[in-house]
C-alpha cells in the first residue's frame, strides 16, 4: 500500500474510533444521568423501548413491541393539558416490580383537588387498566416512535447484548489505541535511529576528509541537497 493511502486509511480509522468512543461516552453519561428513573433523557426528552404488545392496535399512532418511543417529559402544569386520546408513559408496579408502561388516555377524572387519568392499551380486546394514573405516576407524553429500534435497546440491556455492544467494542477500542501507541513509538524510534546513523555517517566522512583519506567531494552531494 502506498504511503499516502496508508495515511488516509489511518485518518479514517482514527475518526471512526473517536466517533465510536464519543457514542459510548454519551451512552454511559445518559445511563448514569438516568439514575433510578428507568429511562434515559436528553434535553427534556426521554427514550423508552416498548416491551409488550399492549399498544399494537389500529390507530395511526399505535405501536408494536420493539418500538422506541420518544417522550416529552412533562412538568406538573403541563400534565393538566393532557386529554383523552393522548398516549402517556407512566410508572406502575407489576408483580412487585416498578416498570414504565405507555397507554392511551380514555378518560380524565377530576377527584376534588386532584386529577387522574384512565388508560387503556390499543390492542383489540384489551380492557381498561385497573388502576388510574396519578400525576406523580406520569412521566410524559409519547410524541413519536420508531418501529424496531427499541429492540436494540432491549438487546443491550441483556447480558449478551452488554458484552457484544459495549464490552467487546470497548476492548477493541483499547486494543487499537495500544497498537497505535506502540506503532507510533516504534516509528519514532526507527526515525531517531536513522537520524543517528546519518549523523554518524556525516561525522565519519568529515573525519576521513580532514585526514585526507578520501577525496573532499565524496559525501558532499547530500550536504548540498540538505542546504537547498
Amino acid at each position: 500500500m502506498k504511503p499516502k493511502a496508508k495515511k488516509i486509511l489511518k485518518i479514517v480509522l482514527n475518526v471512526c474510533v473517536y466517533v465510536f468512543f464519543a457514542l459510548i461516552l454519551l451512552l454511559v453519561i445518559l445511563i448514569v444521568a438516568s439514575g433510578g428513573k428507568g429511562y434515559t433523557s436528553l434535553f427534556g426528552t426521554a427514550f423508552v423501548a416498548v416491551e409488550s404488545d399492549s399498544m399494537a392496535g389500529s390507530e395511526k399512532d399505535s405501536f408494536q413491541r420493539g418500538a422506541l418511543l420518544k417522550i416529552d417529559i412533562l412538568s406538573e402544569m403541563e400534565k393538566y393539558e393532557l386529554k383523552e386520546g393522548d398516549i402517556i408513559s407512566f410508572y406502575e408496579t407489576v408483580n412487585g416490580r416498578r416498570i414504565i408502561n405507555s397507554h392511551r388516555i380514555v378518560d380524565v377524572w377530576n377527584k376534588g383537588a386532584s386529577t387522574v387519568f384512565i388508560t387503556k392499551g390499543d390492542k383489540e380486546g384489551a380492557p381498561v387498566d385497573s388502576h388510574s394514573r396519578r400525576f406523580e405516576d406520569v412521566i410524559g407524553k409519547v410524541t413519536a416512535c420508531t418501529d424496531g429500534l427499541g429492540n436494540v435497546f432491549l438487546f443491550i440491556r441483556t447480558g449478551t447484548g452488554f458484552v457484544v455492544c459495549i464490552l467487546l467494542p470497548c476492548l477493541l477500542l483499547v486494543s487499537y489505541c495500544v497498537y497505535d501507541l506502540v506503532h507510533t513509538v516504534r516509528m519514532q524510534k526507527n526515525a531517531e535511529k536513522e537520524s543517528d546513523k546519518e549523523k554518524l555517517k556525516e561525522e565519519l566522512l568529515k573525519e576521513l576528509r580532514a585526514e585526507g583519506k578520501i577525496p573532499f567531494e565524496i559525501g558532499m552531494e547530500n550536504e548540498k541537497k540538505e542546504e537547498k
